[in-house]
């Protein structure tokens, strides 16, 4: 068995955190015959929201109906209270960027670290 991994998929979900929504989104998946190629999920200690994206792939040589899989899905997003999404990675898709303005400073230098607006673009377009 081969997985086609050049067609993968991406689920991005939140919810609140609580016990099981792994294995119920794994779970759901298996049950599916997909197999999982990335999947990193964050719990925010603070919010208590557990955030997920889960990239994975059918079986090489077997179809995916993608509206199908959304429509299964909507059982396990309403057992765990999720807001979710499931979309294929070759579609593009809208992406919300913030950026921060930053003055000069007296004597004509700006504050200005560049890494902060790298990380909020890869935040935004990692977890769409």
């Amino acid at each position: 068995m081969h997985f086609d991994t050049e067609h993968p998929l991406v689920l991005t979900a939140s919810c609140e955190s609580r016990m099981g929504t792994t294995a119920a989104v794994t779970g759901f998946l298996a049950a599916r015959r997909f197999y999982i190629m990335e999947m990193p999920q964050f719990d925010d200690t603070i919010s208590q929201r557990f955030f997920v994206r889960v990239t994975f792939c059918g079986v090489g040589g077997e179809s995916v109906d993608v509206a199908r899989l959304r429509q299964e899905f909507v059982s396990v997003a309403s057992q765990e209270q999720m807001s979710w999404r499931i979309h294929d990675s070759s579609e593009r898709i809208r992406v919300a960027s913030a950026g921060v303005q930053f003055r000069p400073l007296p004597g004509g230098s700006a504050v200005s670290p560049p890494h902060w607006r790298a990380r909020l673009i890869r935040s935004a377009s990692y977890w769409n």
